[in-house]
This record gives C-alpha cells, sequence and structure tokens, in this order.
C-alpha cells in the first residue's frame, strides 16, 4: 500500500492459481467495511502481458454490483491470452456502477 492509510489490496481471491486460455475461472470478492451498501467491481487483466489494460477484452468486470461479503464470479480468459505469462489485474471495488478506468 502506498497511501499510508493501511492495507486495501486484500479482499481478491482466484480460485486457481493461473487462468488457462478459453477457460473459465472463479474470483471471490470480498467487500467489508462500507456501510453495508455493498459497491460495483471493474477489473481489468493483461491477457496479452504487454503492460496495459487497452487491449479488447481487458476489462473483464464493468460496475457490477456486489453486497457486502463475498461474491463469487467467472472471467474467461479468451483463447488469445498469453499462457504462462507473467502479468497483472487490477480489481477496482467503487460505490458507483462505472468508474473512471
Amino acid at each position: 500500500d502506498d497511501d499510508g492509510e493501511g492495507d486495501d489490496e486484500d479482499g481478491v481471491a482466484f480460485a486457481a492459481e493461473q487462468f488457462v486460455p478459453g477457460a473459465s475461472s472463479d474470483v471471490t470478492i470480498t467487500v467489508s467495511g462500507g456501510g453495508g451498501g455493498g459497491g460495483f467491481v471493474t477489473a481489468f487483466v493483461d491477457w496479452n502481458a504487454d503492460g496495459d489494460w487497452d487491449d479488447a477484452g481487458e476489462r473483464v468486470l464493468n460496475g457490477v454490483a456486489l453486497a457486502d461479503g463475498a461474491t463469487t464470479l467467472a472471467i474467461t480468459a479468451p483463447a488469445t491470452a498469453a499462457p504462462g505469462a507473467t502479468t497483472y489485474a487490477r480489481f477496482r471495488v467503487a460505490s458507483l456502477a462505472t468508474p473512471a478506468a
């Protein structure tokens, strides 16, 4: 965490150690401390490992409603995903359905 306000990188758990191109995998997102209102998640995965989330299909969730507690969602890796590549994902929970990228 780089804002001095404590750890805010928790709350996302992947069912599998890695995504398999063309297959679906579950992601569990846990929301807490939001006053009971849950939130909305937008998520990106850098499927081709080029260092950005600008490519088609890299926004994998877009303003999906979450209740407080754990919500499990399925994400499908495109068949063109770079298998075995080290890459990154971003999950953003907000009070608005479509936060800015």
